[in-house]
């Protein structure tokens, strides 16, 4: 708490610091003006790391890098899935299997499928399934 309540401090001091260096009128607010963004850099780092967002983490968010890894993660998890179950799932399975929505095994599954690393298939009661030839 005592960290969100310091980096909205610094946030709301690096923006007043800001707004007084764009006053024309007075050549000695540049100090202001220059300190400001680093009073709003520090209080912004401040209120992250208070809600659990290390800087490690907010480079990572920047970068893409965060989802990336979260989508190797979920592209590992179908095909563990697909796996388990002899190499041929549906889309309820992984669903079930993996606790992903509906919408997200749909695309996760098309983009395997569009890579060439599994085949939409209908089976004789018009189910899609999706088969994995590496696993069977």
């Amino acid at each position: 708490m005592k960290k969100l309540i310091g980096g909205i401090f610094m946030v709301i001091m690096g923006l007043a610091g800001i707004g007084a260096g764009l006053r024309k009128d007075d050549p000695s607010r540049l100090t202001d003006f220059l300190l400001g963004p680093a009073f709003l850099l520090i209080g912004l780092l401040l209120v992250a790391s208070s809600q659990g967002y290390s800087l490690a983490r907010l480079v990572r968010l920047a970068t893409g890098a965060e989802r990336r890894d979260r989508q190797t993660d979920l592209q590992r998890r179908v095909i563990t899935a697909a796996a388990a179950h002899g190499g041929l799932i549906t889309v309820s399975q992984l669903v079930l299997k993996t606790g992903l929505s509906i919408d997200e095994a749909e695309a996760i599954l098309t983009s395997l499928s569009a890579r060439g690393l599994c085949v939409m298939d209908l089976d004789d009661e018009a189910v899609v399934r999706y088969r994995f030839p590496e696993l069977r």
